[in-house]
Parts: structure tokens; C-alpha cells; sequence
């Protein structure tokens, strides 16, 4: 984060949700993203494709992050950059 006290220049954290790697919290989680994404000033046709491009993140880590069986989690960060919404999924499972 900037050291600056400019609000227009610094990055914010919105929030950053834990999940089980598991696939029955990842429409919860999707539901708080366009919610908080909207809140945002993102237009519909903005939310749907980032809620669909993060569903298919989250699923591939979900079914290939981790060995079968493994009690896992990985985290959704989202973060307001000047002019960006920036949506990272972090995980510390197996590379792929």
C-alpha cells in the first residue's frame, strides 16, 4: 500500500474471505462479490463476467489445487486500485 494519504492514489482492501476449498460455499462467496461489486459502481455486464471468470478460478483450484481429501482453504481478495477493481485468488495448494 502507498505511503501517500491520497485516497484517489492508494490501493484498499475491500475484503478478503476464507473459504474451505470446498465447492458448497464458493455461490455464498459469489453472491458478496456482485453485491459488493455493484456497490462499487460496476455495470451488470461487468459483475456477471467477473463473478463467471472467478467461479472458474475458484472451481479449478477446488478440484485440482489440492490432493483428494486435504482439509483446504484459499482466499478471495478484493482490492480498489485508482480506475481498478482488482479480484485475486490465493491459494497454497499444489502448483498446476
Amino acid at each position: 500500500m502507498s505511503g501517500r494519504s491520497d485516497e484517489s492514489s492508494a490501493e484498499r482492501l475491500i475484503a478478503r474471505l476464507v473459504l474451505a476449498a470446498e465447492r458448497d460455499y464458493l455461490t455464498a462467496a459469489l453472491a458478496f462479490l456482485r453485491e459488493a461489486a455493484a456497490r462499487l459502481g460496476l455495470s451488470a455486464a461487468d459483475i456477471a463476467a467477473l463473478a463467471q471468470a472467478t467461479e472458474e478460478v475458484c472451481l479449478n483450484v477446488i478440484d485440482h489445487g489440492f490432493e483428494p481429501g486435504e482439509s483446504a482453504s484459499f482466499d478471495l481478495v478484493l482490492m480498489r486500485r485508482p480506475g481498478q477493481l482488482v479480484l485475486a485468488v490465493e491459494d497454497r495448494g499444489r502448483p498446476f
